[in-house]
Order: structure tokens, then sequence, then C-alpha cells
């Protein structure tokens, strides 16, 4: 397991290197599925559509995007007091930074 994330890294890590993202990591499918207990299909309503995206090309991503992350907040490029949207920070940490303010 460790040896195939290793090599998943190597790719994600060649891919910016390269300044290259392959396009079949961003196809997707859309796929439309009625929706129960509809009295007529005649309108756009009546469907659910679901927009199904490439898995290698979403794990790359989340790879990427922890890697970003990781380095923006070792190198103090993000406020102290930035929380949302953050890996390990949560709705504890905002109320201690509110506590402290007040």
């Amino acid at each position: 397991m460790h040896q195939q994330t290793n090599k998943l890294i190597d790719i994600t890590n060649t891919c910016i290197d390269l300044g290259h993202w392959p396009s079949h990591f961003e196809t997707l499918t859309t796929i439309i599925i009625t929706k129960p207990n509809k009295t007529s299909y005649d309108s756009t309503k009546s469907f659910c559509p679901i927009v199904l995206l490439n898995t290698t090309g979403k794990l790359f991503e989340k790879m990427i995007r922890e890697q970003l992350q990781f380095l923006l907040i070792s190198n103090n490029f993000i406020h102290t007091y930035q929380l949302g949207r953050l890996k390990y920070r949560s709705t504890t940490d905002t109320g201690v930074a509110l506590t402290y303010f007040i």
C-alpha cells in the first residue's frame, strides 16, 4: 500500500513539474436519472443529472490540494486565524479564537 501511494505521489509531482495535466483526468460523464413518482416526464424538473468524474483525477487533485495546504501553512502564508476550509482546524478553534478576541 505504501509503495502504491509513493507511485501516485511521483505521478502527481511529475505532472506538476511538466506543467501538464492529462485530459482524461478531467473527463466527466453525465447521467440523467428520472425522479420517481412524477406524473409526466415532459419537464426538466422531472430529471436529476448526476456528474461522474474520473476517480484517479479526483485522487490526484486531492493530493495536490493537501500538499499545497501543507506548504502554505508550514511557510506561514496563511494567517493564524484563517480557519475556514483548512484541514485540522475546527469549529472549536474558531470558538477559541473568538474568545481570545472578546
